[in-house]
């Protein structure tokens, strides 16, 4: 059981996945050679094909984690005030469909079903959450700093960035 908790933490995880991918670049073309008429080349290139779709699937999350503490930071409880608090009243939040306003780095159930299911749902939630973003980033007042506009510009796109990517991998692997 402890290697099972282990391999669920976050960093962990990626690199039991990307090790699982080196696994079948190794064992896929073992076992096609085994085979009575295996072919090598075709091992090898279900074993290279395995591989690059668990780091592709592991760099796109990376990113997608990145962009979402990017978000989290420009975005927090001190940098969501004045016209953004305003635009999510009018309904034009900042964070995405069903996300927390708590301070809690766990998603929650809502926040995990908007999660885009592909791309195009990526770019469009990504669209969504850009436009939002620097409209409130515009409605803040004179008395507010510039550095408050460009957090909220900079944590809209971060938000947009993070949806992309998400989609991006939701299309690779629905399973996830």
């Amino acid at each position: 059981q402890a290697g099972k908790f282990v391999v669920g933490i976050r960093p962990f995880k990626s690199i039991a996945k990307v090790g699982a991918g080196v696994k079948k670049l190794i064992t896929l073309p073992l076992n096609e050679m085994k085979k009575e008429e295996g072919n090598l080349a075709s091992g090898l290139g279900k074993g290279a094909k395995e591989f690059l779709h668990a780091v592709s699937l592991e760099v796109l999350q990376l990113g997608a984690n990145i962009a979402g503490f990017s978000e989290a930071l420009a975005l927090g409880d001190k940098g969501r005030h004045g016209a953004a608090a305003e635009a999510e009243g009018a309904g034009a939040a900042m964070a995405a469909p069903g996300a927390s306003s708590s301070s809690s780095s766990f998603p929650t159930a809502a926040a995990a079903a908007a999660q885009p299911a592909d791309i195009r749902q990526g770019l469009q939630q990504a669209s969504t959450r850009l436009s939002s973003g620097i409209q409130a980033a515009l409605l803040l007042t004179n008395d507010d700093t510039y550095s408050h506009r460009l957090l909220a510009a900079a944590g809209a796109t971060a938000g947009a960035i993070k949806c992309t990517l998400l989609g991006a991998r939701n299309q690779l692997d629905p399973e996830r």
